[in-house]
């Protein structure tokens, strides 16, 4: 059976990674990056308004916020200033074959790096966590399901995979 045909679900399970090691503390959602193409306004004559026009390959700013229940010894390794940090979710999807009405587990991997922009150093109250965060700006970002590149983004090296295709292989040739 092909990949495709697969219909996801949802994430069954996963932990997190920062320098190949489990990150302890850590609470129990990431939310992932929002990532925008670049775009510009174009208008002026023959145009009867703007137009936005989106550079696909290209993306804006991306940054994460790393959520921890309280402040610990892996939130203070990613709060290295001089240092690139990583952080590697890998999890197991639910995903079913329609046609047959089978549940599949299918591994996913989404690893990111940047440096860090901001840290939360949290609340204290009796009997409650902490919520501290750090929030990274990202420079890489990519994302492995069963084993197959779907998406990678890594601007500073001028590459955007998207499907297993680099939307930007023509541009680096060309420049």
């Amino acid at each position: 059976m092909a990949k495709k045909d697969l219909l996801p679900h949802k994430i069954i399970a996963y932990n997190a990674y920062t320098f190949g090691e489990k990150l302890i503390g850590i609470t129990g959602e990431v939310e992932l990056p929002e990532l925008e193409f670049m775009s510009d306004t174009i208008s002026g004559a023959g145009i009867g308004g703007e137009v936005d026009i989106p550079v696909p390959g290209i993306v804006g700013a991306m940054e994460m916020e790393v959520p921890f229940t309280s402040l610990t010894g892996n939130m203070l390794e990613l709060f290295k200033r001089d240092e690139v940090s990583e952080v590697t979710l890998r999890g197991s999807e639910q995903a079913e074959d329609t046609a047959a009405y089978k549940l599949y587990q299918v591994p996913v991997k989404i690893s990111m790096r940047g440096l860090v922009k901001k840290i939360k150093i949290g609340k204290t109250a009796p009997g409650a966590s902490m919520e501290s965060s750090v929030t990274l700006a990202l420079q890489y970002i990519k994302i492995d399901v069963d084993g197959t590149n779907q998406l990678e983004f890594d601007p500073l090296n001028m590459v955007c995979v998207i499907n297993g295709e680099d939307m930007m292989e023509n541009v680096r040739r060309q420049i």
